[in-house]
């Protein structure tokens, strides 16, 4: 029996991606297992639609009792060195800049990832003994050549973004302490696969590849597609209800993270202008942060009757963002990634017919405008949003011309844009 592991340095709760990725490999002849992060509160072993995910716990105690199983990542100055240098030397080109240029700690945080994956997975994996790991973004692969290394089995890397140019953006001597890593690890995996097709090209060119790596799109998959109750949709603010949204004329959704850099402020501007509309955020909310921020600024402009904040939706997604007029893909063009982003709610939108306004980036425009799907704003601003809204809005007629064909539907389907990735895993 071939046996299929997947690492993803996150606890998988659930990375969709991931889920889909584990499905196209199983068969009666396949054992498939994803290696996640520990995470307190969640299962170390759980079945996911069919496939086990195995949370890996350290196998040393410091910090905390051996019941919590809880550790704490630690500087190791002897293997961070190269990173903390370049994130100093970031850090001091910004001071002296006055904060011209950008700055962040990312390239460290990779680093100590990285190792941690290497460290606290490496066992499990080896019990498990694949004949193929699929590596889910850079901080994954290390241990994955390890593996290969040790057993001779076969490595996809799988790049969920362009890492060197990731979001928040890094300073100059991170990135080349990134693109170094990269570098030297991306020719020893045996496939490359990725999101979107200037995300290839730029792998393909950055590291000589002899071959562009796969594009698989962030189509939803197939239990986003499941009918769900009202039960299901979980209101931030009490009292809120699925009825109250549907009091308004109009309501327009963003789906995804709610973080930085994503166009959720420009959203909220808009929308002050937008007297009958309602905006849906539909989300994860891990930067706390930035939440709070959000939600002062909604206080400041006044919405909270039209702002209707939901938590992370997996079962029944596809559904619920049909309730919506128009859904919103507001990434901000701060670095590469983003503006070869093909985010998740851009295939989740098309699934539930809905008109799709985008920032002005690169790759998804290109693609909605490819396939008449909606259409396009200038990012940061939010008068243009609200102009390009309105003309969304104004014919219904027009919503129904942006609804995708059913032959894209169909190439968008989890089975087609996986079915690539299954003959590698079964040949």
């Amino acid at each position: 029996m071939k046996k299929i592991a997947h690492l993803v340095k996150n606890p998988c709760n659930p990375d969709w991606r991931v889920i889909k990725a584990a499905n196209a490999g199983l068969s009666e002849n396949t054992a498939v297992k994803i290696f996640a992060s520990a995470q307190p509160n969640v299962n170390q072993q759980e079945i996911f639609d069919g496939i086990e995910i195995y949370r890996c716990y350290p196998k040393f105690e410091y910090h905390s009792s051996a019941e919590d199983r809880n550790t704490v990542t630690r500087a190791n100055l002897f293997f961070d060195s190269p990173s903390i240098i370049s994130y100093l030397l970031d850090l001091l080109i910004n001071k002296i800049s006055r904060n011209r240029f950008p700055v962040s700690p990312r390239v460290i945080a990779h680093q100590r990832i990285s190792r941690y994956v290497k460290k606290i997975y490496m066992n499990d994996i080896l019990e498990f003994a694949p004949d193929i790991i699929h590596a889910h973004d850079l901080e994954t692969l290390d241990a994955a050549l390890t593996v290969k290394k040790k057993i001779n089995c076969k490595v996809i890397f799988d790049s969920h973004e362009y890492e060197v140019e990731k979001n928040p953006p890094a300073g100059f001597f991170s990135k080349l302490t990134l693109h170094a890593l990269e570098k030297r690890m991306i020719k020893k995996a045996d496939l490359v696969i990725t999101v979107s097709d200037e995300i290839a090209h730029e792998l393909k060119q950055s590291y000589s590849l002899n071959e562009i790596p796969s594009v698989i799109y962030n189509v939803p998959s197939k239990r986003q597609f499941e009918s769900a109750g009202e039960d299901d949709i979980v209101f931030y603010h009490p009292g809120k209800s699925l009825s109250d949204l549907m009091s308004y004329k109009y309501c327009g959704i963003y789906i995804g993270l709610l973080t930085i850099n994503r166009g959720i402020e420009d959203s909220l501007r808009a929308l002050s202008m937008l007297h009958d509309h309602a905006l849906i955020l539909a989300g994860p909310r891990n930067n706390i942060t930035f939440f709070n921020s959000i939600l002062k600024l909604i206080s400041k402009l006044g919405l909270e009757d039209r702002v209707f904040i939901v938590d992370n939706i997996s079962k029944g997604l596809i559904g619920f963002i049909s309730m919506a007029d128009y859904s919103l893909v507001t990434t901000l063009p701060v670095c590469k990634s983003s503006e070869y982003s093909m985010p998740n709610k851009l295939f989740e939108s098309i699934a539930a017919e809905v008109p799709i306004i985008c920032s002005n980036t690169i790759s998804a425009p290109k693609f909605i405008a490819e396939h008449n799907l909606g259409l396009v704003y200038l990012a940061s601003n939010h008068f243009d949003l609200a102009r390009v809204i309105n003309e969304v809005i104004k014919s219904k007629d027009l919503r129904q011309s942006f609804i995708a064909s059913d032959s894209l539907k169909a190439e968008l389907s989890e089975k087609n844009q996986y079915k690539s990735l299954r003959e590698y895993y079964l040949s």
